[in-house]
């Protein structure tokens, strides 16, 4: 019995001692097998990094959209642009020519007062300058006196030489003809210092030479004055004038009257008040002849009709009120005019090709500019299109799309860029 067992114990001993024999067999070939899988695997990836990857296609940019202008050529009334300051045309300063004490003065002789030609501004006490007048009347009365006296004894002499039975011509000094001629001197003179004496007693009355405006009163009530006092300073009201520097371009530009012959100019002026535009209409009649000696324009002299608005509804001008000034000029003729608004910079605008839709960008030279517009007369042809919208991208070449203009100025239109008017 115990050999029986031993035996068996021996038959399963060996059963697991084949077994392990088979699995490490299998292990030898399923080894080498993995590795090479492995190193196939690693191979594969070290390889596919190293491809060179391709580059991204770009994705397909939308056509642009923008508004265009139908350039054509047309002429241009050049329009100058300046500005000075409101004067007067007459500024006078008001003495009475005679001696005296100063008896009243006028409302209207008050600053800033608006009077009529001929109104009293001043009245002088009188009494010496009719005393004057009185004995002025009195020397003519005795020189008319002497004349007449003279006369009788001139014809008295010439009876006397006739009756004394005298054959020759009577002398002058038998005539007393020199005599005669003294007396009539003295009643000229007479007669003139009375003229002098009336015309200062007038002159006790200060009137207004003109239509005007009182600067200031330079006297008071019982001042006693002379022929040479100033009274004040008054200036007139009908007309003013505004000087307006223009230069060398700018000369070009416009014809100028030389002489009193020639045709005014027409000017626009511009007053700002509260933030209001007033606009008063005026005309160059004159030029100075001489340029400035440091900026080297010419000044030229604009007159305004009824400055203050005193015979019409005008927004009245106040005297060295600053204003600006429209001068109409020449005409160019054939050229083209840009709003600056449109352009892309300083001197390019982008032209659209009709016919295939893309972006031509264009320098212009303008022969003549305002805050506003250029005109350009070379670099362009008529019937081209000019994009008036802002495109954010416009490369050369680049593909837009036309749309209609809904507005005047498109919404998103370029910023106007001011700059100096001339070419």
């Amino acid at each position: 019995m115990s050999e029986l067992l031993k035996e068996s114990g021996n038959a399963n001993r060996s059963k697991w001692l084949i077994l392990p024999k088979h699995v490490s067999v299998l292990f030898r070939i399923l080894i080498p097998f993995a590795i090479l899988m492995i190193g196939g695997v690693a191979w594969y990836f070290q390889i596919s990094n190293k491809v060179e990857k391709a580059p991204p296609q770009p994705s397909k940019r939308a056509a642009v959209e923008t508004a265009v202008q139908v350039l054509e050529r047309q002429d241009y009334q050049v329009k100058i642009l300046t500005q000075g300051s409101v004067q007067a045309q007459n500024e006078t300063g008001i003495t009475a020519g005679v001696s005296g004490r100063v008896l009243s003065t006028a409302p209207a002789f008050e600053a800033g007062a608006f009077f009529k030609k001929g109104d009293v501004l001043l009245r002088l006490d009188d009494a010496d300058l009719k005393s004057a007048v009185a004995n002025a009347e009195a020397a003519l009365a005795r020189a008319e006196s002497e004349l007449l006296q003279e006369d009788s004894r001139a014809r008295q002499a010439l009876l006397n030489w006739q009756d004394l039975g005298y054959s020759e011509e009577p002398t002058d000094l038998v005539l007393r003809k020199p005599q005669m001629k003294q007396a009539e001197a003295s009643v000229k003179s007479a007669q003139a210092s009375l003229e002098q004496a009336l015309r200062n007693l007038t002159r006790a009355i200060v009137r207004a030479p003109y239509n005007g405006r009182t600067i200031e009163r330079a006297v008071s009530v019982g001042q006693s004055i002379n022929q040479a006092t100033s009274l004040g300073t008054v200036f007139s009201t009908d007309y003013a004038e505004v000087r307006l520097p223009l230069n060398a371009i700018q000369l070009d530009a416009i014809s100028l009257p030389e002489t009193s012959e020639d045709a005014p100019l027409p000017v626009t002026l511009t007053v700002t008040r509260a933030g209001i535009s007033h606009e008063r209409k005026a005309s160059v009649v004159r030029t100075e002849g001489v340029l400035d000696e440091v900026t080297k324009e010419l000044f030229v002299i604009a007159s305004v009709e009824d400055p203050f608005g005193l015979e019409s509804d005008s927004a009245p001008l106040r005297i060295g009120q600053p204003v600006r000034a429209e001068i109409l000029g020449k005409t160019i003729k054939d050229v083209f005019v840009i709003e600056r608004q449109y352009l892309r910079s300083l001197d390019e605008i982008i032209i659209i090709e009709a016919e295939t839709e893309t972006i031509q960008r264009r320098i212009v030279d303008p022969i003549w500019s305002t805050p506003d517009t250029l005109v350009i007369r070379d670099g362009i042809t008529s019937g081209e299109l000019m994009a008036i919208s802002l495109l954010t991208y416009a490369p050369e070449g680049g593909k837009v799309e036309i749309v209609e203009q809904e507005s005047p100025i498109p919404q998103n239109a370029a910023t106007p860029t001011l700059a100096s008017p001339g070419a």
